[in-house]
This record gives structure tokens, C-alpha cells and sequence, in this order.
């Protein structure tokens, strides 16, 4: 999310100009980090997936990279397991988007905590949360 000062975050802010990073960029980014730790440090790799980073972890969690896997072909280290915190594990066929609208065609539920920000030159909404603790 494009929020400038996160201090002082502005959700009308309008997307970084090359867009957002996706979940194949972050998997791009976190197999390099696990080639160095695994293949080339023979390093043991429990992988923590938060919010929607369960969907990186599970994604660059390939068996070629698991230990299990990695024991089998006389290699050392790999990965042990993925532990998802606040993640999301959306059913095969489903995005985020489609799993939480209702399939009944009524309106979608939004949990008091989130807040609809309209774009001042755009007719999208984006969805933000936090929680008032």
C-alpha cells in the first residue's frame, strides 16, 4: 500500500508508478534468500508466513527446497515447516477477494475495525484496517 509517511499514513495516495509488488515478486526475492540459507549453507529453514505472506511461504515452499525432500537425495538443511500466523489459506479456485464476498449476492461484510477510503480522481475504494486497541 502506497502510504507515504507512515507516521502519518495517507490512503488517497495513488499507486507506486510501477505498481504494486506481487506475490511472484516477493517469491522471486524470498527463493534467493533461501538458496544462500539452504543450498549453498545446507541451513535448516522453519518459514513464517504472516497475513498474506502465507501465500509467498507456501509458494517458494517447493519440495525441492524441503528437507524431507533434501534427506532423500543425501543433501543437508531445507525447509522444516511453514508456521502461518494471521494467515490466509484460501480454498484452490478462490482469491481473497472471492472467498470473503458472499455467494448469496448480498452485500459483503466489513468488520467495524476497516474503514472504506474513496480516491478523490478514481472511483476505486481501497479497504484499510486497524484495530482500535
Amino acid at each position: 500500500m502506497n502510504v507515504g509517511d507512515i507516521s502519518k499514513p495517507d490512503y488517497d495516495r495513488e499507486p507506486p508508478p510501477n505498481g504494486y509488488p506481487q506475490p511472484a515478486d516477493d517469491a522471486k526475492v524470498v527463493r534467493e534468500i533461501l538458496d544462500n540459507l539452504i543450498i549453498k549453507s545446507n541451513k535448516h529453514v522453519l518459514l513464517l508466513g504472516h497475513s498474506s505472506g502465507a501465500f509467498t511461504a507456501t509458494m517458494v515452499a517447493v519440495p525441492e527446497l524441503q528437507a524431507k525432500s533434501r534427506k532423500a537425495n543425501g543433501a543437508e538443511g531445507g525447509i522444516i515447516g511453514i508456521f502461518y500466523e494471521c494467515g490466509f489459506l484460501i480454498p484452490m479456485g478462490e482469491s481473497v477477494h472471492s472467498f470473503f464476498q458472499p455467494k448469496d449476492g448480498s452485500p459483503a461484510v466489513i468488520p467495524p475495525y476497516c474503514q472504506f477510503h474513496v480516491r478523490k480522481r478514481s472511483t476505486s475504494m481501497l479497504l484499510t484496517g486497524s484495530l482500535n486497541t
